[in-house]
């Protein structure tokens, strides 16, 4: 819970620019990279990660009671982020799919497969960096409104 508040503090604090760019990072890295993209090593687990995280979402804001400004900052950044995060799961999922089906990638070599799969990982993520970077501009932007 550390990254949430750090990211607190700074909104409190009025530094939006950091608050903005601890966001945009940690969710690329974390959020991303690390749940589901590099998880796709384990074929099914990208998947299951989105699963999760679409009840968690259902969840947590199910009945939290807010005025029609909150409920726009919060659709906005769920449908800014898990846009990322299913672009991001579905490289995820083409890693692991290139270990088992090379052909998908023309070639018989599973090495070769899982290269090119790679190869498009680093294609797609300056877009997957550029979505979380607005998402977090967004977020941030809206719950630094929502408490001043």
């Amino acid at each position: 819970m550390k990254p949430i508040q750090d990211i607190a503090q700074a909104i409190l604090d009025k530094n939006i620019l950091y608050a903005i760019t601890y966001t945009a990072v940690f969710n690329t890295i974390s959020g991303a990279f690390l749940s589901t993209t590099l998880m796709g090593i384990i074929f099914p687990m990208p998947v299951l990660v989105m699963v999760e995280r679409g009840l968690f979402i259902g969840l947590l804001y199910g009945d939290i009671p807010g005025n029609f400004f909150y409920y726009l900052v919060i659709l906005g950044t769920i449908i800014l982020e898990f846009g990322a995060y299913i672009i991001s799961a579905s490289l995820g999922v083409n890693i692991g799919l290139s270990l088992f089906w090379p052909k998908r990638f023309e070639t018989k070599n599973r090495w070769k497969a899982f290269g090119k799969a790679w190869m498009e990982v680093f294609r797609v993520y300056p877009l997957i960096i550029l979505i979380l970077l607005i998402s977090a501009v967004w977020e941030i932007g809206g719950l630094y409104l929502l408490v001043n």
